[in-house]
């Protein structure tokens, strides 16, 4: 009887030593889980493009005046590819784009004001970039390469104008 006793004192032990063992484990587990949606919801999303807003500081036309910053190095390569573009933004969120008096694509643009990024939906296949980091804003401004999408480190002054580019 007392060989019973004992067995059954063991066995009553081990089984509420693994059942602590088990809480601890689910413990563990809804900490994990806890942290895990802490950690989903602290995470910043991706950038949500809007249409931009009809009294947008950016609808306008724009040309470029200059760029720096070509990962090749080449000066001249780089004012040949961007000098004289131009983009005119419309309130609609449509585009028109070229280069000096010549309209050669069209599109749609979206502008998301927290992350300063624009967003351009060419039509057809252009070498420039789809995605910029705009600065400043009234009668100048710049874009900048930099965005998840665009991570060559150009970066385009831009000027407003009332028509299209002369070459000189």
């Amino acid at each position: 009887m007392k060989n019973f006793i004992l067995i059954l004192t063991s066995i009553l032990f081990f089984a509420h030593c693994a059942n602590e063992d088990s809480n601890a484990s689910e413990n563990s587990n809804a900490s994990e889980n806890s942290t895990i949606e802490e950690i989903k919801e602290t995470t910043p999303a991706e950038p949500s493009h809007q249409k931009a807003s009809a009294d947008s500081p950016y609808i306008g036309f724009w040309v470029i005046e200059f760029a720096i910053g070509n990962p090749s190095g080449n000066k001249e390569e780089l004012s040949n590819e961007y000098v004289g573009r131009w983009h005119d933004l419309k309130a609609d969120n449509t585009f028109e784009s070229g280069k000096w008096q010549e309209q050669n694509n069209s599109g749609s643009w979206s502008y998301d004001d927290e992350t300063k990024i624009i967003q351009l939906n060419y039509d057809k296949a252009e070498t420039i970039g789809h995605e910029w980091k705009i600065q400043g804003q009234g009668d100048r401004m710049i874009w900048i390469g930099n965005t998840p999408n665009n991570k060559k480190g150009t970066q385009l002054k831009l000027n407003r104008e009332t028509s299209r580019p002369q070459q000189q």
